[in-house]
């Protein structure tokens, strides 16, 4: 009797171990990528998160044409203060020129488009049918003409605007706000207009 206990215990523990065969493993997760810190930099030598544009250049092929707007002759005199949410930092010609010395072997011109081509005078430069459309939480916005000009040097302003938003190649769409919707229709008019009159003149530009 104590022989025949001892079979059936053992035959009840390999049929227990088998069930512990088969039970699935659960299943290992998998470890979370790390971040590569190169993702964020412009392309190019001597590439750093801190380019010639404090907010950011970004990768990509746009934000080494952006750097290099900046380095020569678009420069944009910016800094952080201590109201930012960046650490403070002092905007200095010597750093960027230093920057872009390394990045481009060029040095920024802040004052070549007032100097070649008068942009802080357009209308004495015989300037015409040119649109200025800003956003105005655009930050850059500050840098604009915010005023008409002249009767055919135009400004448009979008309360509700950001980056970029106000020149958007796709058109009005149910996500824009109603000044920018409003303001595509504004914006079509006008160049259809300039584009009729310069057909009508035979002007060449």
């Amino acid at each position: 009797d104590d022989c025949q206990e001892d079979l059936e215990e053992l035959e009840i523990e390999q049929q227990q171990g088998k069930k512990k065969k088969k039970a699935k493993k659960p299943k290992k997760k998998k470890a979370p990528k790390c971040f590569d810190m190169r993702t964020p930099l412009p392309p190019g030598p001597n590439s750093a998160v801190s380019c010639s544009d404090w907010s950011g250049c970004g990768p990509g092929l746009d934000s080494f044409m952006w750097e290099f707007q900046e380095c020569s002759l678009l420069t944009v005199q910016t800094g952080l203060s201590d109201k930012s949410m960046f650490p403070p930092r002092q905007f200095t010609l010597d750093w960027l020129d230093g920057h872009c010395q390394a990045k481009f072997g060029a040095s920024p011109q802040p004052h070549a488009l007032v100097e070649e081509w008068k942009f802080d005078d357009l209308v004495s430069q015989n300037a015409s049918k040119t649109l200025f459309t800003n956003g105005l939480n655009d930050m850059w916005s500050y840098g604009s003409h915010l005023q008409n000009v002249s009767d055919t040097i135009i400004a448009l302003n979008f309360p509700n605007g950001a980056h970029h938003s106000d020149i958007n190649h796709i058109g009005p769409n149910d996500e824009d706000t109603d000044d920018l919707r409003e303001g595509y229709i504004q914006i079509t008019n006008i160049l259809n207009q300039w584009l009729e009159e310069i057909r009508i003149d035979g002007t060449s530009y």
